[in-house]
């Protein structure tokens, strides 16, 4: 791999690191890019100083302390981050979501029947492995504890080994591997995550990891405006429904709260259905995925931010 492009951390990422390393930027032509898919750079992807020097510091000691596990409630951008990332250090990302029925062949490779003949096919750790980039299995946590034991050997930074051909898998200079998740492996404690699964702690124990939560709310209006394309004039709207999500994030478990995702389309459809009172536009974005009782208490906390008449209309 060439050493060129040696770029300004504060200037990629738009942060304000006291500290400021250089970070090396990858020749594409060198990533193997026949087989390898690279992100488009998202313009005004918003970084915070800690995730980008917590993302710096693993990349820059690799394996040293075990792979990377990222924690966080939904919606955060834990993979979007990571995927924009290194889209500006000119690194693919592989990305699979884990699921309850995930095995280790998802990821490893299996035997396929292809003209007749049996041929094996590398699976996404596996080429990410061979091909310089970085391998992200989203909703970690959702997976059966058994596939994060098969992977025990790839997190600890060793060659690994493909059961079926016994072939050893030599990893590739610049190869991560990341995990994200909304639980820390101890399964769902609130309620909030089901599907999650309690993990096995010697794999746990393979890993690094950081903890994302909500952006304050001037850098959460900054990703919404980016995300919806708005103007500055609504600003004070905007801000209204930020306050009605954070006070949700801090009301423990009695409601669930509203991530900067269900944020961003509930903005998005008041936008669409513009002179609908604010709870039509609620409703759709988010209020009817829950029972009766949970959304009476959700629009209670809409009334107190936004106003009764402009939440339900000037007629109530």
């Amino acid at each position: 791999m060439t050493n060129q492009n040696i770029q300004s951390v504060n200037k990629l990422f738009d942060v304000n690191l006291a500290s400021n390393p250089n970070l090396l930027v990858v020749d594409k032509e060198q990533v193997a890019p026949e087989v390898m898919t690279f992100l488009p750079s998202v313009k005004g992807h918003l970084f915070t100083d800690d995730h980008v020097l917590e993302l710096i510091e693993y990349q820059l000691s690799g394996f040293a302390d075990g792979a990377l596990y990222i924690t966080g409630e939904r919606g955060v951008g834990k993979s979007s981050t990571v995927e924009q990332f290194y889209a500006r250090l000119g690194i693919p990302v592989v990305r699979v979501n884990g699921h309850i029925n995930m095995e280790i062949s998802d990821l490893l490779g299996s035997f396929q029947l292809v003209d007749g003949n049996t041929v094996w096919n590398d699976g996404p750790l596996t080429l990410a492995a061979k091909h310089n980039a970085i391998f992200l299995l989203d909703e970690a946590d959702a997976v059966p504890p058994e596939v994060l034991i098969g992977l025990n050997q790839v997190n600890e930074r060793s060659e690994f080994t493909i059961p079926e051909t016994q072939e050893s898998v030599k990893l590739s200079e610049t190869f991560r591997v990341i995990y994200a998740g909304n639980t820390t492996g101890y399964g769902d404690q609130n309620g909030e995550y089901s599907g999650t699964n309690v993990q096995n702690s010697a794999s746990m124990d393979r890993f690094s990891f950081c903890h994302w939560t909500y952006l304050d709310p001037d850098d959460e209006l900054k990703v919404i405006k980016q995300s919806c394309g708005l103007s500055d004039e609504m600003d004070i709207v905007w801000k209204s429904f930020i306050a009605v999500a954070n006070q949700t994030r801090q009301a423990g478990s009695e409601i669930p709260d509203i991530s900067t995702r269900s944020l961003i389309r509930w903005i998005r459809k008041t936008v669409v259905f513009n002179g609908k009172p604010f709870k039509y536009s609620f409703d759709r974005a988010i209020g009817l995925r829950y029972p009766e009782d949970i959304q009476n208490v959700l629009c209670k906390v809409c009334e107190s931010c936004l106003g009764t008449s402009e939440f339900y209309g000037e007629s109530v």
